[in-house]
């Protein structure tokens, strides 16, 4: 055997070893940009969120003074940092049914999260809607819904504050919309 050829043989043996290497790196280069793309898009999203003051609208409606805006940009970012990780899988080879099983499952038991986290607060804005639509009561009347009466302190986004004697009653609106509702004038 001549030295061309144990270099030939040694060429052919470690070719699928680049190309394995090759593919590897061209998917870690892909995370990586992938990565970079998504924490702009979130500090995007963050910005937009910031500038229409939703940190405000969330505090007035719920009273709860939290950074909702740089928390819907952290989600955004590990969303799209999961769909670039999938991506980068793929190409890379390892995009197996495994993989995607595990990926529906996840999406999955966010959207369920998701759900179940505003399952309550969609009645309650159409109760909030109803009740300034059809002028049912305003602030300063004097109720009696849903086996509770006092004066109406405020309408919020989710939930009517009534003032009896010096007790605060929260009743979410779904239940005032549903509830026979006496207005005492």
């Amino acid at each position: 055997m001549s030295v061309v050829e144990g270099i030939r043989a040694f060429a052919n043996t470690i070719e699928p070893v680049q190309s394995f290497f090759n593919k590897f790196l061209v998917a870690f280069i892909i995370f990586l940009m992938g990565l970079i793309m998504a924490r702009i898009v979130a500090k995007f999203v963050t910005k937009i969120l910031h500038e229409i003051e939703l940190r405000k609208i969330v505090k007035k409606a719920t009273k709860i003074d939290q950074p909702v805006d740089e928390r819907v940009g952290t989600i955004v970012f590990y969303v799209l940092g999961t769909i670039v990780a999938f991506i980068s899988l793929d190409y890379a080879g390892l995009g197996s049914p495994v993989l995607y099983i595990t990926g529906a499952a996840f999406l999955f038991v966010i959207v369920a999260a998701l759900f179940f986290a505003v399952k309550d607060f969609i009645p309650n804005m159409m109760g909030t809607y109803a009740i300034y639509r059809k002028e049912m009561f305003k602030v300063g009347d004097h109720l009696q819904v849903a086996n509770v009466d006092g004066k109406v302190q405020e309408i919020g986004l989710v939930n009517t504050v009534l003032v009896h004697e010096r007790d605060k009653l929260y009743i979410p609106n779904a239940t005032v919309v549903k509830s026979k509702i006496v207005v005492k004038k």
